[in-house]
């Protein structure tokens, strides 16, 4: 009889710890996932505002170079 319970409890607890490890396994899992995902969100919000940097930085570039080119077209309009 106490054989028989002790045995029983023995397995319950060996079935017990087999889930803490799996349940664990899991948890480790999803905080590495939610790691990567903030990596990779960091990543690509950087990228993002440095495309904007440069969209931005490309059009005062055009239009520095078309303030230029009326400047210029001003300059051969006063040479002929």
């Amino acid at each position: 009889m106490y054989k028989m319970e002790y045995s029983r409890l023995n397995n319950k607890l060996i079935d017990n710890n087999h889930q803490k490890k799996v349940f664990n396994a899991f948890a480790d899992l999803a905080r590495e996932i939610e790691r990567q995902t903030a990596r990779q969100t960091h990543l690509i919000d950087a990228k993002i505002g440095r495309a904007r940097y440069l969209v931005d930085q490309k059009k005062r570039l055009q239009k520095k170079l078309a303030d230029v080119d009326a400047e210029l077209d001003s300059m051969r309009g006063d040479i002929t």
